[in-house]
């Protein structure tokens, strides 16, 4: 190899892979062992140095042990009745971030030719700065959609706590939540999964759905990913500072750096100007958990920018009741109208 390009890639080395001398002299001395080659090519077959090995060499130190494996996605598993006319798979998901998370796929048993919207639903019951794994009483929330002709994905959400939990045990579930974008990593893998895996799922109509935590959670999925076609949301959280209190921030601002910043950004009630999508919210009047001021000063913000907003208050049956006996029937109703389906 003549000199002048051996000065070439000296210079070049240097200068765009600030790595250690003895990765720089390994490189050059290849480069040079061509010199007695005189130009010639290489015989078929042959190579001075693997290109997938080029390529670590040239990787700086600190990215060496960072590369990312690409994530294998499972089979969709055989799916099982679990309600007269509805079956459901369950299926666990590697994240790219080195996290899982746990899917839940209902469908109608009887698929017609076309393919279902798909609803993707949280689990509840989290003070909504952490995690909540799926359990069978979830399922009241997720079988009148699949009755009702859509598909349905409930994912759980990383970084599970409880009211039990220690600080030290609801510290790991906050970082364990704030890993996957708080929610954020869940949604976006099922609907991956969605696209890649489930046949029968149109990948164009996605749908979010929860009630009161989840139903926080459902209204921040859609407003940081305008993929979302519509979004669903009963009785739900919408300041988090407020509902959580400045005490309780306080004292986890002490074992979580950034906490009280952490939960206005991922407060639904901060991003109104981002919720673009068919939205539909429904609360009781009566409800004595959730703020129902604050669900009416939030639909009336979201109005100004958002002209497909439905909100439908029933007087009574507090925050659960109301929600199943009312309010998903209602839910569905709004879905099929979005989806021009007769009721």
């Amino acid at each position: 190899m003549p000199i002048s390009v051996l000065r070439d890639l000296e210079n070049y080395t240097v200068k765009h892979f600030p790595m250690n001398s003895c990765v720089c002299s390994v490189l050059l001395l290849l480069a040079a062992s061509g010199c007695g080659n005189t130009g010639a090519p290489l015989p078929a077959g042959q190579e001075i140095m693997n290109v997938d090995l080029a390529a670590r060499l040239l990787m700086p130190e600190d990215q060496t042990t960072k590369v990312v494996k690409p994530v294998v996605l499972p089979e969709l598993p055989a799916a099982k009745e679990v309600a007269p006319g509805v079956v459901m798979s369950k299926v666990k998901l590697p994240l790219k971030n080195g996290q899982s998370t746990t899917l839940w796929i209902y469908r109608p048993d009887s698929l017609p030719e076309a393919k279902l919207p798909c609803v993707l639903i949280a689990p509840a019951g989290t003070f909504m700065v952490h995690g909540m794994s799926l359990s069978s009483g979830d399922q009241a929330e997720h079988i009148p959609y699949a009755l009702a002709g859509f598909a349905v994905i409930a994912y759980d959400l990383n970084g599970p706590a409880n009211n039990n939990s220690t600080n030290a045990q609801l510290k790991q579930a906050i970082l364990e939540f704030r890993k996957s974008k708080s929610g954020l990593d869940n949604a976006s893998a099922a609907m991956d999964y969605a696209k890649k895996k489930i046949p029968f799922i149109d990948s164009n109509k996605f749908y979010t759905a929860g009630h009161s935590s989840a139903g926080g959670v459902a209204l921040y999925v859609a407003q940081k990913n305008q993929s979302i076609k519509g979004a669903i949301a009963y009785a739900p959280s919408l300041d988090y500072s407020a509902a959580i209190g400045s005490q309780t921030i306080q004292g986890f601002s002490t074992l979580v750096d950034g906490f009280g910043q952490y939960v206005k950004d991922i407060s639904p009630v901060n991003h109104v100007q981002d919720l673009k999508c068919p939205t539909f919210i429904f609360y009781a009047a009566d409800d004595q958990t959730i703020s129902t001021s604050a669900i009416r000063n939030f639909t009336a913000k979201l109005k100004e920018t958002n002209k497909k907003v439905t909100v439908y208050r029933f007087p009574t049956g507090g925050h659960y009741d109301s929600m199943i006996q009312q309010g998903i029937p209602k839910g569905v109703e709004w879905l099929r109208e979005q989806e021009s389906l007769e009721p």
